[in-house]
């Protein structure tokens, strides 16, 4: 009878059309005093934070960590660096001046010790890294008339073919090595959105007109942006789907650009529009095939900062990217999910429901 009962309390509830409200989120800024400008970029699921802050009195950026008990610097003061990934062992990735070099270099930093990946003689970065400790990347020849898509694992760097042309980026890796970014064609300069599966490559197309693929999760369902046509100058948020694109739209005609993709499919960017946040980006959220910009969802916090971009979520929802102040600085944001409550209508619904459900079971005992 218990069970029975719970069972039929469910289906009541169901049946009332609890409505999904739009998320709301609580804002903290990740910016310091002493932190003229910080970004950040990448979000495991432990809550571990990275990108990069620059001080006051200095010139370059330096890959930076957070995590809700700290902040430190990943790179080396004096020098340029920037963190662009992080695993769920909290292992990242990123460039940075190596010293004794010129060029910028990828390198992964792992326990507090950095390691250089190395060049083809121009510059070169890491972009993300898995679960496993797969690392991707790209790197440049030199004076950058040519680069190519890497994949790097225990010390051992592999290239990943291109299309046809001169040009292959690696962005973004998920859990089962599938690794997306994108590459030029001879037929094309401009370059597509490309998929990896080990050393075969997929040309994914777009919505018209030159692409590229930026994040990837477990299911395989890729996020980036495409320009509308090849002779347009509009670029959209884009999800693929295998190898069907679908346009996420923009906000107020804006360009739009999809960073990160979680397990859930919530999809986070940002869009570029002429008449919001003065003039502004504003970060964005896309969640069961709805947009939401998301300084309008903010409710508590620092509610004076305005979210110019937002560059990954991880599978609690969590959300990290770049916001202004009103003095003109940019920080670093961190925004968690507050947990909804159900309207009070739906509230009632349910107490009518299970009343009725009492008075069914007292009126069961009085029979027998």
């Amino acid at each position: 009878m218990k069970i029975k009962t719970l069972g039929l309390a469910a289906t009541v509830i169901m049946g009332c059309g609890m409505a999904q409200a739009a998320p709301s989120y609580s804002l903290i800024d990740l910016g310091e005093q002493d932190s003229a400008n910080s970004f950040a970029i990448s979000i495991n699921n432990s809550g571990q934070i990275v990108g990069g802050s620059r001080q006051v009195n200095d010139l370059n950026f330096i890959a930076t960590y957070w995590s809700s008990s700290t902040s430190k610097a990943l790179g080396f003061s004096g020098g340029a660096s920037s963190a662009l990934g992080i695993n769920n062992s909290g292992q990242s990735v990123g460039f940075s001046n190596v010293a004794g070099k010129s060029n910028l270099h990828a390198v992964t930093w792992s326990s507090g010790s950095l390691i250089d990946l190395g060049t083809l003689g121009g510059d070169s970065s890491a972009t993300g890294i898995n679960d496993a400790g797969l690392v991707v990347g790209y790197a440049f020849s030199t004076g950058h008339v040519s680069s190519d898509a890497f994949v790097w694992e225990k010390g051992t760097k592999n290239f990943l073919p291109r299309l046809d042309g001169s040009f292959a980026r690696a962005e973004g890796v998920n859990n089962l090595g599938q690794v997306v970014g994108s590459s030029s064609t001879y037929a094309s300069v401009a370059a597509h959105a490309t998929i990896w599966n080990g050393n075969a490559i997929t040309d994914l197309g777009g919505l018209g007109g030159a692409s590229s693929a930026l994040a990837i999760n477990d299911s395989g369902v890729v996020v980036g942006y495409s320009y509308t046509s090849d002779s347009s100058n509009t670029i959209h948020a884009t999800v693929w789907n295998g190898t069907t694109s679908s346009d996420l739209g923009s906000l107020d005609s804006g360009n739009s650009f999809a960073t990160s993709i979680n397990s859930a499919g919530q999809i986070v960017g940002y869009t570029s529009t002429s008449g919001m946040h003065g003039g502004i980006n504003a970060a964005l959220l896309w969640d069961g095939g709805t947009m939401y910009d998301l300084n309008e969802l903010v409710t508590s916090g620092n509610l004076g900062m305005s979210l110019l971009t937002a560059q990954d979520i991880n599978d609690s929802g969590q959300i990290v990217g770049v916001g202004m102040m009103s003095s003109g600085q940019t920080h670093a944001f961190l925004l968690t999910p507050v947990l909804g409550v159900p309207e009070p209508s739906i509230l009632a619904m349910l107490a009518v429901s299970l009343g009725a459900l009492g008075v069914s079971k007292r009126k069961k005992f009085t029979t027998n």
